[in-house]
């Protein structure tokens, strides 16, 4: 059925494979009073974290994108009735969101990022950047001075599976 039912699919990803982004978020906001930075690795994770902060960021929120910058390619490869209008309707909603809302956006590759900001003229790319995965590359803070105590406390929000090989 979710291969061929829009609203069912979006029924579906609401109820089960969102509610960790939600139980993760609620947590996180009920347990930590402050933080300098918080990366989300994924949009939905990231969507309800702004939700439910409700503009009371205590510090940055960063997203990084893990695609080729096409929008919800896999999402489509996934569940293909999301190619639709109430589909798309849906994701576009929340990334809409999250693209207002976040501090910064960031990609994998160049390449990836290069696509992302064609497809989305409307995001300043001064609030975008990108690292390769897998190569040292520090990250400046430039921008962000109002961090000057020299510590920066850092939140990684993201799924723990092996072939992340985060050890």
């Amino acid at each position: 059925f979710l291969r061929h039912s829009p609203l069912l699919t979006i029924a579906y990803l609401y109820l089960i494979e969102e509610r960790f982004a939600r139980y993760i978020s609620k947590k996180f906001i009920n347990s930590v009073s402050t933080y300098d930075v918080v990366h989300c690795q994924e949009l939905s994770t990231c969507y309800y974290l702004l939700h439910m902060l409700h503009g009371n960021n205590l510090g940055k929120i960063i997203l990084t994108i893990h695609s080729d910058g096409n929008d919800f390619a896999m999402e489509f490869f996934n569940y293909p009735s999301l190619n639709s209008f109430f589909g798309r309707k849906y994701l576009y909603n929340k990334l809409k969101f999250v693209l207002e809302n976040v501090d910064m956006v960031g990609f994998v590759s160049e390449g990836s990022l290069k696509t992302f900001l064609s497809n989305h003229p409307e995001l300043p790319a001064k609030r975008c950047f990108f690292i390769y995965n897998g190569i040292e590359q520090q990250f400046q803070l430039k921008e962000w001075d109002n961090y000057n105590s020299g510590h920066i406390r850092l939140v990684c929000v993201g799924t723990l599976k092996k072939k992340k090989n985060q050890i």
